[in-house]
Order: C-alpha cells, then sequence, then structure tokens
C-alpha cells in the first residue's frame, strides 16, 4: 500500500458522509487508503478489502517468521531425517484417524 497523499487522500467526515458511496466505489483501484478527518484530526482509515487482505497475509506471515525465528533460537529444530520421520508418522496417524 502506498503511502497517503495528503493532498488527496484526507477527507473531511461530512464530505466522506455526503459523497461515500462515490469513494466506496474507487476504493477497489486505489493503492491508497482515505484517511477520514474529524476537527481536522484523522478519525479513521478506509482500504478495499483487497488490501485488508493484503495486510492480513502480510501481517500473519511475518509473524509466523517470528514465531520460526523465535523456535530455532530456542533450540526448537529438527534435522532432516527427524523432519520426514515425523511427518511420516503424522501421515500414518491422520490416515487411521488418530492425530499426530
Amino acid at each position: 500500500m502506498n503511502p497517503v497523499a495528503l493532498a488527496e487522500d484526507l477527507i473531511p467526515l461530512g464530505e466522506f458522509k455526503t459523497h461515500a458511496s462515490q469513494y466506496m466505489k474507487t476504493l477497489k483501484g486505489r493503492t491508497r487508503p482515505l484517511v477520514v478527518t474529524v476537527n481536522g484530526r484523522a478519525a479513521a482509515v478506509v482500504i478495499s478489502p483487497e488490501a485488508w487482505d493484503r495486510m492480513q497475509y502480510r501481517e500473519q506471515l511475518l509473524a509466523s517468521i517470528d514465531a520460526g525465528l523465535l523456535d530455532s533460537a530456542e533450540g526448537r529444530v529438527m534435522d532432516t531425517p527427524s523432519a520426514r520421520e515425523y511427518l511420516r508418522q503424522a501421515r500414518r496417524a491422520r490416515a487411521e484417524g488418530d492425530s499426530p
């Protein structure tokens, strides 16, 4: 998502309310969020559902990377043969209806 362009992306609440459907129609093609202001201060950020999904995906990806790095730093790692055996047993247990 691109940074906010103050001249184009800050919208007073009254203007947003008046033209809400127009702003909603333009969200999909926007690469920047809309910032709705109240009394000159940012009050809300409006983005498309696709932009929200991308942000959520990135957040989950970064959290997974952080968790993996923490596991590695704390010694919770397996060598390749151990990982293969663990996965083999997990597949076998799943096929038999058990949990790994």
